[in-house]
């Protein structure tokens, strides 16, 4: 028979295959990068919008606590309104914060207070079938940090626990200092931290490593911290879960039970202090969730703060200019402020207070400005052109949006102060009458 011959060509396409799959992974990183943004960027927007709202609702709400002394059964009502705002204001702060528009408040404070605070509210939170358990640290666990992100990586790990025991159990919150001499990895910072450090945005993926217990030991690094642990004995996760709890709008309840923020929040809040967090859980055992923050030196001298809502002095008649687009928040702020002893100047943009500064300058103690005003003239540009008139003038710069935007700006203006929308009435009085009285920060 005819013999008959075959030619062949082969090539290997694996390393071209490890190229488009690589490809096609960095771009859905990208994608989902840029899916985080925009989530973040309209986050950032609702909550300021709603932040307005918010502060209206317990602006009125405190007016009528007042003019309704007399009755506790509308005291009690009114005091479901406040709760229920002050809730919802937790969540949009939780919204500001992925959306990476909370900046940090930085005080020197200690955890075992924060800690002690935050269960008083969490026993009525957490139900009649969760005993909740303290340990706390013998000595003051100071750090340098913000006391209302402190209060949420409790509350968000508190109920996070609470969710994984339906049938009830122990939850237990405990301190603890922790002093690590060398960095586990070859006495340096690893990548992996720097990675973690500097990730731009919670949904860019090299925010959220594996959370394996093993896979954490290369964020540990020398220095003195404070353990915060929060364990639960409830239902436990297992390893694949743990791999996603941090990230934004990953939950394991049904539809309308968890937003999927809650853990999302915590890590941001975490990595804001330069903390790490490390996670233990299996199923049917239970999670511990150890959460390590930078502590100050025990040697360290705690400045006494004021109780919070301690109630603030009243005005002696002195007259507030008050610039506020937002018709709801400038009738709300404007009654609480003559209600409580001021005269009070109003105008709807910084382009109208500007126009009537002429005629106003020289009787006005203090101005309260809203951040964002349309027309042109924005609070800061309304500060600026004003300081330059009257160097020694007060302001306040109120915000739906956090902090973030009046950063680094304050020492160059010692006279200014910032209030954070929602604000309660006491807040707000205490911070106008800390703005008439004291002597401008330098």
């Amino acid at each position: 028979g005819a013999l008959m011959h075959f030619i062949g060509l082969s090539r290997d396409i694996t390393p071209r295959k490890r190229i488009e799959r690589e490809k096609s992974e960095i771009e859905s990183q990208l994608r989902q990068s840029q899916k985080m943004e925009a989530i973040g960027q309209l986050s950032g927007g609702v909550a300021h919008d709603f932040n307005n709202l918010l502060t209206a609702i317990l602006g009125y709400t405190a007016l009528v606590k007042e003019e309704t002394r007399g009755s506790e059964y509308v005291q009690e009502m009114l005091q479901e309104v406040e709760d229920a705002a002050n809730r919802a204001a937790t969540l949009t702060r939780q919204l500001l914060l992925f959306s990476r528009r909370e900046a940090p408040v930085r005080h020197d404070v200690d955890l075992n207070h924060v800690v002690t605070d935050v269960c008083k509210m969490l026993r009525r939170l957490l139900g009649e079938h969760i005993a909740l358990q303290l340990n706390l640290a013998a000595q003051p666990q100071v750090l340098h940090a913000d006391a209302g992100m402190l209060d949420q990586i409790i509350v968000n790990l508190a109920l996070n626990a609470r969710d994984a025991m339906p049938r009830g159990g122990r939850l237990t919150i405990s301190t603890r200092p922790v002093t690590f001499a060398v960095d586990t990895v070859g006495g340096t910072l690893s990548d992996s931290r720097k990675v973690n450090l500097l990730a731009e945005h919670l949904g860019h993926a090299a925010a959220f490593p594996p959370a394996h217990s093993s896979q954490f030991d290369a964020l540990r690094r020398a220095g003195n911290f404070t353990c915060l642990t929060v364990r639960d004995d409830g239902d436990g996760m297992t390893a694949d879960v743990i791999e996603s709890i941090f990230v934004p709008f990953f939950t394991t309840k049904e539809a309308g039970r968890g937003t999927g923020l809650g853990l999302a929040t915590v890590y941001g809040a975490v990595q804001v202090h330069e903390g790490w967090i490390e996670v233990e859980s299996h199923p049917g055992q239970g999670s511990t969730f150890q959460v390590y923050l930078p502590r100050l030196p025990d040697t360290f001298d705690l400045e006494i703060r004021a109780p919070r809502g301690s109630m603030a002095k009243s005005g002696r008649g002195e007259t507030l200019l008050l610039v506020e687009d937002e018709p709801l928040v400038r009738s709300a702020t404007r009654r609480i402020l003559e209600h409580s002893g001021y005269r009070v100047v109003e105008c709807n943009s910084g382009a109208a207070a500007l126009a009537l500064w002429p005629a106003n300058r020289d009787h006005i103690d203090l101005v309260i400005t809203d951040m964002l005003m349309p027309g042109g003239v924005s609070g800061m540009n309304l500060i600026d052109q004003l300081s330059a008139d009257r160097p020694e003038l007060r302001f306040i710069m109120m915000s739906g949006y956090g902090s973030t935007l009046t950063e680094g700006r304050n020492t160059s203006y010692p006279t200014l102060y910032f209030l954070a929308k929602p604000f309660q009435r006491e807040t707000l009085l205490a911070k106008v009458r800390a703005g008439l009285d004291e002597i401008p920060r330098v």
